[in-house]
């Protein structure tokens, strides 16, 4: 029913003119579905020819030959400018003074015989992979140690099927066996070690080749610089155990120049790209949620996202509210104000709130100078975007709170103030009250020493009997150090009796009295006292940590004589007096 009323339609199209000529319209009617297919295609080919180019020459495809007229050409000569067939060709380079004229051939492929190539190529090629997967999949290698030969052992089947020859569609390609531990361990250590090889192989040439920038050339060369003779010393090819790397060059003048060209063009280049992007995209604002979303000229009502190749760069340059903070500071340092960019990054002054601050704005920032302030307004006002700007109500909103934040931070930097003023001052006073009392208590100390002193030298030597061995007639801590009065002379402790780790403790009356019992012992009358010429000397082999200690060594060292390390020096004492008497009591009681 269908086809009936299109053909019943088709007629009454024609009749009122709305639909082609008179003769197309009933080849349409009359001819089968098939047959109009053919004819569409047919026209289709024969009204579009896509241009091509070759050798800079625009050409038509299905060109004619321009000597002959009767076939399509199949070459085209870059010196004769002409497109001929092949017999024609043949025929006009056969001469010697055209026969090394360099001809290219015209392709035989127009649009969709060209695409249809490519893309059952490209089928193919896919087909071919998948095959080889699948048939990798399936069949397994395996070594027959009887015939010394490998087979191929089909495992997608139920049954064992095994077969001498490889599959056909592996073509040049090979089945790799299962490794196993062992061997791939070592194919992995292979790996690693080829790794190592060739990171000291690079190494080496790095330390061996220099590159070196030609600039009469414009190209680069290397240098080897190394001792063997086999290899040459300049070459314009890198060395061959690079491969895919190279080596940087040696950073001459040419070298620094051509890298800060480079660097220009790039950043040219960039800068075009970006010019390009925004002349093929508008930057709109999203009617329910307020945001800006980027559109392409070509494809209206589709939302897109931000360009990559913009960057970090901002859609408008000349929309100075769109400066982010560092931005902002980097602008004020531009202007010689260096010293407010610590200000501006603590409040986080960005675009919007830079470009709607008024004078009061900056004198609470502590621009405090009008000349500056009238130079930042000057230098915003270069810009037409600045005059014709007219802030929103939310960047106002954001400056009032900026400064509420400003008037709460100076309220606490006064409370602050004042409490470290506070805390200095009574610092300060505990400080010389302190410093007062050290320097009282150095007074007293000093003159304690002073007095002891000047005490010592007034009092007289002591002639009277010794009636006892402790107190003020043993050993204490004087002006002059620890030591004992025999008589009217002073005699100081030796250094090795001296406590090592408590200088001021006074010794221990046990040690007092084994200091009395070691020394000589005064005879009642001074007269009767021998002339003594030299003490007992005592020589510790190590130090002692406390005075009991030492003493309680010394006496055992007294008792043995001959000790290593230490040795006593004795005064013969005349007979009859009580050390004498002492010490032959003292050998009775050893036995020598």
């Amino acid at each position: 029913g269908n086809r009936s009323r299109r053909g019943q339609r088709s007629p009454s199209r024609g009749a009122s003119g709305t639909e082609g000529s008179g003769s197309d319209r009933d080849a349409a009617a009359t001819t089968p579905k098939k047959a109009r297919t053919r004819v569409i295609t047919a026209k289709r080919d024969t009204s579009f020819h896509p241009k091509l180019w070759i050798n800079g020459v625009n050409y038509e495809f299905g060109k004619m030959c321009m000597f002959c007229e009767a076939e399509k050409a199949r070459f085209h000569c870059v010196e004769c400018a002409d497109f001929l067939c092949e017999g024609c060709d043949g025929e006009k380079h056969r001469h010697k003074k055209r026969a090394n004229h360099v001809r290219q051939k015209v392709s035989k492929y127009n649009l969709d015989t060209g695409t249809t190539t490519i893309t059952h190529f490209f089928r193919t090629v896919r087909c071919r992979r998948l095959l080889r997967r699948r048939c990798r999949q399936r069949f397994r290698r395996i070594y027959s140690p009887e015939y010394g030969i490998h087979y191929y052992y089909d495992t997608g089947v139920g049954y064992m099927t095994s077969q001498w020859t490889k599959p056909v569609c592996l073509n040049r390609q090979e089945l790799l066996p299962w490794l196993t531990m062992t061997e791939a361990a070592m194919r992995i250590q292979a790996c690693a070690r080829s790794y190592i090889c060739f990171k000291l192989l690079l190494w080496r040439v790095h330390q061996n080749f220099d590159k070196i920038y030609d600039h009469d050339t414009s190209c680069y060369y290397y240098f080897y610089k190394g001792r063997s003779p086999y290899i040459k010393k300049v070459s314009w090819r890198k060395p061959l155990s690079l491969h895919s790397h190279d080596i940087k060059a040696v950073l001459t003048v040419d070298m620094a120049a051509v890298r800060i060209q480079n660097a220009y063009r790039s950043r040219k280049s960039m800068c075009f790209l970006r010019e390009v992007v925004r002349a093929n995209y508008e930057r709109l604002i999203h009617p329910l949620t307020g945001e800006y979303y980027f559109q392409r000229l070509d494809k209206p009502g589709v939302m897109m996202p931000r360009p990559l190749l913009l960057g970090s760069e901002r859609w408008d340059r000349e929309d100075l509210s769109l400066m982010s903070v560092d931005e902002v500071c980097i602008f004020m340092r531009r202007l010689g104000f260096k010293r407010y960019v610590s200000v501006f990054k603590q409040f986080k002054v960005d675009g919007e709130l830079f470009t709607c601050f008024e004078w009061e704005d900056f004198e609470m920032l502590g621009v405090a100078g009008a000349h500056e302030i009238k130079k930042i307004f000057l230098k915003l006002q270069e810009s037409e975007w600045y005059m014709n700007y007219k802030p929103p109500p939310m960047t106002i909103v954001k400056r009032n709170a900026m400064r509420q934040q400003h008037k709460i931070f100076s309220a606490a930097v006064v409370v602050q103030a004042a409490f470290r003023g506070y805390y200095c001052r009574n610092n300060y006073a505990f400080l010389r009250i302190k410093t007062r009392v050290q320097r009282a208590a150095e007074l007293r100390r000093l003159e304690v020493e002073a007095g002891g002193g000047w005490w010592t030298a007034k009092v007289g030597p002591y002639e009277g009997e010794r009636f006892k061995a402790f107190g003020r007639h043993g050993y204490f801590l004087s002006a002059q150090g620890w030591g004992r009065w025999q008589g009217d002379r002073w005699i100081e402790i030796p250094k090795d009796f001296a406590d090592r780790d408590v200088q001021d403790a006074p010794p221990s009356p046990e040690t007092v009295a084994s200091l009395n019992s070691l020394a000589s012992k005064s005879p009642k009358k001074q007269k009767d006292r021998p002339e003594v010429k030299e003490e007992i000397r005592v020589l510790m082999a190590e130090p002692t940590t406390h005075m009991d200690v030492t003493m309680r060594r010394l006496e055992e060292q007294l008792h043995i004589m001959g000790e290593p390390g230490f040795r006593t020096f004795e005064q013969p004492e005349p007979p009859g007096t009580k050390r004498q008497m002492l010490l032959d009591i003292q050998k009775d009681k050893r036995g020598y």
